[in-house]
């Protein structure tokens, strides 16, 4: 898994200053009882990443910041199915 290479990557760095967890959307709006927003779907992942580090690993929560980027910074066109499953996803930038 993703989050345990990180943890054993932050166990491993006592120089490590920073991690950054980002949560992005496809551009199809979502409106449901869980979500009013992109914005708050992208968040809302990021902080389900940031509660897996914490609850799992040895990691001062003054290092981890969660950030919702909706569907700003897409990674591929949005033009079809596989495109968009590419564009929600979750990044984890370690800053040393």
């Amino acid at each position: 898994l993703v989050i345990e290479r990180v943890r054993n990557i932050v166990k491993e760095s006592p120089e490590l200053q920073k991690i950054v967890v980002t949560g992005h959307t496809d551009n199809i709006p979502i409106f449901n009882e869980y979500f009013s927003s992109n914005w708050e779907l992208s968040a809302a992942r990021a902080v389900s990443v940031v509660h897996s580090l914490l609850d799992t690993a040895q990691i001062d929560k003054n290092l981890v910041m969660a950030v919702g980027s909706a569907d700003t910074e897409p990674i591929a066109p949005n033009t079809d199915p596989a495109n968009r499953a590419a564009n929600r996803r979750v990044e984890i930038k370690l800053e040393f």
